[in-house]
Order: C-alpha cells, then structure tokens, then sequence
C-alpha cells in the first residue's frame, strides 16, 4: 500500500507500422500475436515513483488541475521541462547537514507518554526555500513529509530520469497516472 506514480510514454503510429519497424522505433511483435498492420499506438514505462510526495503534489498542481482522483493526464513536454527545472535548482541550492528526523513515536510506559523516535539522517538547512519551490504533502500512506535524505534522493531521481527522457524525440506524449 502506498503512492505509486507512473509516466508513460505514449508513441502514436498511425497505420504506418512497417515505417516504424524499418527504423527500429519499435520491436517485431508477432511473436505475441499482435496484428502490427492494426497497431495504432504504443504505450512505455517512462519513470516509476514510490512515495515521491512531493513529485506528486507537483503533478497535481501543474498537471492535474488539483484533482487528485488517481485518473491518467496527459503532460506536455512544457510541463516536464518546467519540473527538470525545478528539480535543478532545488539541487542547486539545497545545503545539508546531519541532524535528527522523527521517524515516528513510541510509548514511553516508565513516564507514561508517547516519544518521538528519532534517526540520524541529511537534513536540509533551507527548508522553507525548497518547500516554496516543491513542497512535500501528506496522503493516505504518502510517505514521508520532511525535507531530507529521503526528499533529495526523490529529487535527484526525478532530475536523472527526466534529463533522459527529455533527450529523446519530440514526438512523444506523456501520461501521468498515479494510485494508492
């Protein structure tokens, strides 16, 4: 159970398969009794998402016109585009340090109240400067909601994927879809 998020790409190819296959865009798929003369499109993982809250609520916001409704939206290059640059910068200006995330709480019976456990993790040091850039949200088994470790990595991987699937042909479309 959880946020789990995708990008497809999605490849339109008309009735032109045998174009397509002389220039190695797609596989031969006979061999899983696909009439190729009828294939119309195609449909790729781009980038897959576990717990990226804050990726996300970006989607929600820039794409999904704030419906949040586990329904599947179309993303223009434009918008992909804008959150490579917003994952950028937040790489660019996010200084670290060690320090101490609550990771939950425990019962404390000896005093007879609830404790926070806390981990040692990277935290960021300005995070009220990245959260206006890409603020975390909380959800049904969203994740976690601090400005950590664990939000850079989201955001480096975001970064990573989305630099390679820029570089690839225009052509595409994108579809967000997530679920929990």
């Amino acid at each position: 159970m959880g946020l789990d998020m995708y990008l497809y790409k999605r490849r339109y190819h008309g009735f032109n398969y045998e174009h397509v296959r002389k220039n190695k865009e797609l596989p031969d798929l006979s061999s899983i009794n696909v009439d190729v003369a009828k294939l119309v499109e195609t449909i790729e993982d781009g980038i897959y998402w576990r717990k990226a809250n804050a990726i996300h609520k970006w989607f929600v916001d820039n794409v999904q016109d704030g419906n949040d409704d586990c329904g599947h939206y179309y993303v223009s290059r434009d918008q992909l585009e804008e959150l490579y640059e917003t994952c950028k910068s937040i790489l660019l200006i996010v200084p670290t340090a060690k320090g101490q995330i609550s990771s939950g709480q425990k019962w404390d019976s000896e005093n007879n109240h609830w404790s926070n456990i806390l981990e040692d993790r990277k935290v960021v040091l300005n995070s009220e400067q990245v959260a206006n850039l890409l603020p975390t949200q909380e959800g049904f088994f969203f994740g976690s909601t601090d400005y950590d470790n664990y939000y850079l990595e989201d955001i480096q991987y975001t970064f990573d994927q989305l630099n390679r699937l820029l570089k690839e042909d225009s052509d595409i479309d994108y579809e967000y879809h997530s679920s929990w």
